[in-house]
């Protein structure tokens, strides 16, 4: 089997030379991840890029030089070429197939990429991988997949959305859209100063670009301010979205302070009754009727007990002789405040006073 092409690679990973069958090795020399220059024998092929962008093509063999003045979109595809003179237009389905007979030999093509001289293929990542525009997908698979950023399918290219995507890796397609203004405006600074460099070497291809650079310029400012335009727009929707969300989340606190003003108007109620229960007059009504009807007291050890079958005229004649007759009796009575009032008497003489305030334990409550 005859190998039609053979490749070599640089320690960077991108493709050094290439030696079609029967044809002179080509040798490709690089700025970063673009390729700039390519010799092929005699033959000298430069890019001339600014901001990224392809703006024109020099050949030279021998003393021959032919400039060729390119024209391309946003994704940097070459869609107009002009040559001593004649315009030619490129076209492309939207995965970058297009016929054979539109391209002008050795330029760029698809997304500025250079195809394949043999297969028409595009290597992606300066050679990592060759994309088919034909079939519409990868010849190979990317090692991120289908766990990693390269996605589940590891044959797609720009994950369906080729117009608005583009792939320089052959790994991770990237959105167009965010970059227009950018691009433009370095393209357009970028051919200015190539413009200016080039003035006395090609007074043609200097007024060309000046030209290039004023229209990149133009239409990169026109960018910038249909960005800022979306941005400011973007901005007063963010607004709403957080004047409508931050209108939710003061009705929620709302809520929450009333719901806790609640819990706290019933936790205080719940510790009135309580206190009521525990420390409240009737406590000490309580405590004497239990005295009252006990059968018998325990007081520090001592016993007394009550006998309530004596008569009438015995119970008062016990009460008198207390009273009257020197003996020390203690009397328990409820005061107005419904504290528990505890009287020493003896003679009918109050011999001491005390107040207490009866309060009952949560248990009992």
């Amino acid at each position: 089997m005859a190998i039609l092409c053979k490749y070599t690679y640089d320690p960077l990973d991108r493709v050094s030379t290439v030696t079609p069958l029967a044809q002179a090795v080509a040798n490709r020399f690089y700025n970063g991840e673009q390729l700039m220059t390519e010799l092929r024998g005699d033959r000298q092929r430069t890019c001339i890029r600014a901001g990224g962008q392809l703006l024109a093509q020099q050949s030279r063999e021998g003393d021959e030089v032919v400039t060729t003045m390119i024209a391309g979109d946003r994704s940097n595809s070459v869609l107009h070429v002009s040559e001593d003179g004649r315009p030619v237009d490129i076209a492309y389905t939207p995965f970058g197939h297009h016929q054979a007979g539109q391209t002008i030999a050795d330029l760029p093509g698809f997304n500025g990429e250079q195809p394949d001289p043999v297969t028409g293929h595009y290597l992606l990542g300066n050679g990592y991988r060759a994309y088919n525009p034909v079939l519409m997908r990868f010849n190979s698979p990317d090692s991120m997949s289908p766990f990693g950023r390269g996605g589940l399918n590891a044959y797609a290219y720009c994950v369906g959305d080729p117009v608005n995507r583009v792939d320089p890796t052959g790994h991770i397609s990237i959105g167009l859209t965010f970059l227009s203004g950018i691009l433009f405006s370095a393209v357009g600074a970028g051919a200015i100063g190539a413009s200016v460099g080039l003035k006395e070497s090609d007074s043609g291809l200097s007024t060309a670009l000046a030209a290039v650079g004023s229209v990149s310029l133009l239409v990169g400012f026109t960018g910038f301010a249909t960005t800022i335009h979306k941005w400011r727009g973007a901005k007063f929707q963010i607004k709403g979205v957080e004047k409508k969300y931050q209108k939710k989340l003061d009705t929620a606190e709302l809520a929450r302070k009333k719901l806790i003003a609640r819990y706290d108007k019933k936790v205080s109620r719940l510790q009135t009754e309580l206190r009521r229960q525990t420390d409240g007059p009737e406590n000490a009504r309580v405590f004497l009727g239990n005295l009252r009807n006990a059968d018998a007291l325990l007081v520090d050890g001592a016993t007394f007990y009550s006998d309530r079958r004596l008569p009438g005229i015995e119970q008062f004649h016990l009460d008198y002789l207390f009273r009257d007759t020197g003996r020390g009796f203690t009397a328990f009575r409820v005061d107005a405040q419904g504290r528990l009032d505890v009287r020493n008497i003896r003679s009918r003489t109050t011999l001491s006073q005390n107040t207490y305030r009866i309060r009952r334990s949560q248990s009992d409550a």
